[in-house]
């Protein structure tokens, strides 16, 4: 999409470039799993200096507004219906009702409502088409460059300029906004996880295909054994695994009786029979367990739905579908409101979402160059020449130029910019402690080489080291059905989904391999300057 310049009165089209604001605020990453904001008072919990730009932004437009987490969504929902005093501001998230997300849809589509502003998550990434739409506004880095070009491609839609603002909520959040549009500029999309291994989908197809099996009424069905099961799916082009591999989920499914063998035919067990014949039993996605949220007093009752894990009790407030409401009562299933202008505030909860190496290997790029950009803001620029004289401060190891000083004669820092997965996995083998985008590893500069090699010669065993964290609960599955995988094929997906062995053992590699190694001296730099460590 051709993105607008906004910081330019007259809107000069420039290609594919945003944006970039920034704002003093905790960056919350993409998450569409967060709990409902809990309020104490009518104010809101965001800043100023992100609600009057994003005022001024939407004030008199049709606006899309994306966050990366639902509590968010409804935090600008309400905040903004107070700032402009309308009633077209409305929140559109998983939790909010579906008769309530398919009206703000119609409305939207057909013109019914003008100006409007829709704060949304993932809901609206994809599949939106609205004629009037003006312009997409993000709070917060998009985590990929794939989901930049879905929120932005949501305007332009009738031959005009996608406009996309991006209002960055800190330092690293703004970097990583400008790492996503310069890739997006040059035409560079994430790779994909080609190593990601769904057993969990596996075992989903197995106990659909033996339910459909076990309701077909014909006579000439036959049967249906575990051989034929393993010929099957070693045969499908969907799958990629090993007969063994087929065999061992099988036959450790008969084991837990969520599948049976009933006089040589398989069938539904008693383990299996909730997890089947349901409407979300084939997606391929968690749903959560989550209260309804009704308010008697509406034509439509219906509100939406919030997490059985939320804390809330009789008189406790919170905001949802754009609106305050305060508990009134609560069942097994149920949580009863009414319209509440005051409550109780808690933080906003989210996860952060994985980040590409793609993405974080621009970022390190850009925080190490110097190159201006045209589509950031006044503000952004003294923001992103602390950010560079911070790392002009910092040392360089290895065949990468990896970001590095000491903190202590024993606290070895550095920034490896490769990615989550690679993150996630050197965390995990160095035993190091996590600073933002930064590793800490308690060991001198010597010491820690001499660890990256002992780890190069001896690589870990990561899956084994996840099956101890899953058998101790350190580590929970999170994956819809991944709970019941025999617990060695919980610990593959999870560490070909979250972890990266092979790429974290290259960075290794780059990091000891002799070439540009800064001198040290009693486990010290050898400098003519001290390095800033208050960073």
């Amino acid at each position: 999409p051709k993105l607008v310049n906004m910081t330019e009165e007259s809107e000069e089209v420039i290609d594919e470039s945003v944006e970039t604001e920034t704002v003093d605020e905790d960056s919350p990453k993409d998450s569409d799993t967060a709990d409902a904001s809990i309020t104490e008072d009518n104010s809101s919990k965001l800043p100023e200096e992100l609600l009057n730009p994003l005022k001024d932004m939407t004030e008199g437009t049709n606006s899309l507004i994306f966050a990366n987490s639902k509590p968010m969504v409804e935090e600008l929902a309400v905040s903004l219906k107070g700032l402009i005093l309308d009633e077209n501001t409305f929140s559109h998230t998983a939790s909010v009702s579906k008769n309530t997300r398919e009206e703000i849809e119609y409305m939207a589509k057909n013109g019914l409502v003008s100006p409007y502003r829709i704060c949304c998550t993932t809901t609206m990434e994809h599949g939106i088409d609205f004629p009037t739409l003006d312009q997409i506004c993000q709070i917060g880095s998009t985590s990929s460059v794939s989901s930049l070009i879905q929120r932005a491609g949501r305007s332009g839609r009738r031959g005009g300029p996608a406009v996309i603002h991006i209002l960055s909520t800190d330092e690293w959040d703004m970097i990583q906004s400008i790492a996503c549009s310069n890739l997006l500029q040059h035409n560079e999309i994430e790779e994909p996880n080609s190593k990601a291994q769904f057993w969990n989908v596996l075992l989903m197809q197995i106990l659909s295909v033996v339910r459909q099996h076990q309701m077909t009424n014909s006579e000439e069905k036959g049967i249906l054994t575990a051989d034929i099961l393993v010929d099957k799916f070693s045969k499908s082009f969907a799958f990629s695994f090993s007969i063994e591999d087929i065999r061992k989920i099988i036959d450790d499914s008969i084991a837990s009786d969520l599948i049976r063998d009933f006089e040589g035919d398989l069938i539904i067990g008693d383990a299996g029979s909730n997890l089947v014949g349901k409407m979300n039993s084939y997606t391929s996605f968690v749903t959560p367990v989550e209260y309804k949220v009704k308010c008697l007093e509406l034509e439509h009752p219906e509100i939406g739905t919030l997490p059985t894990s939320v804390n809330l009790s009789e008189g406790s407030c919170f905001k949802l579908s754009a609106r305050k409401w305060e508990v009134t009562g609560i069942d097994n299933k149920t949580i009863y409101v009414k319209p509440a202008p005051k409550g109780k505030k808690l933080n906003i909860l989210s996860d952060a979402a994985p980040v590409s190496k793609e993405v974080e290997q621009e970022m390190q790029r850009i925080c190490t160059c110097e190159e201006s950009y045209p589509f950031i803001s006044d503000r952004c620029v003294p923001v992103l020449s602390k950010k560079r004289e911070e790392f002009a401060s910092y040392k360089r190891i290895g065949a990468l130029d990896t970001p590095c000083f000491m903190n202590s004669a024993n606290l070895f820092c550095f920034f490896p910019f490769q990615g989550t997965r690679i993150f996630n996995t050197l965390k995990l083998i160095l035993n190091a402690e996590e600073d933002e985008y930064a590793l800490k590893v308690n060991k001198s500069m010597a010491g820690f080489l001499d660890q990256c090699k002992d780890i190069i010669a001896n690589p870990p065993a990561i899956e084994e080291i996840l099956v101890e964290q899953l058998t101790t609960g350190e580590l929970v599955p999170t994956e819809k059905l991944e709970k019941y995988l025999p617990i060695e094929y919980q610990a593959k997906m999870e560490a070909t989904l979250k972890y990266d062995m092979e790429g974290a053992i290259a960075f290794l590699k780059s990091i000891s391999d002799g070439s540009n190694i800064p001198n040290i001296q009693n486990d010290g730099w050898i400098t003519s300057d001290n390095v800033d460590t208050s960073a």
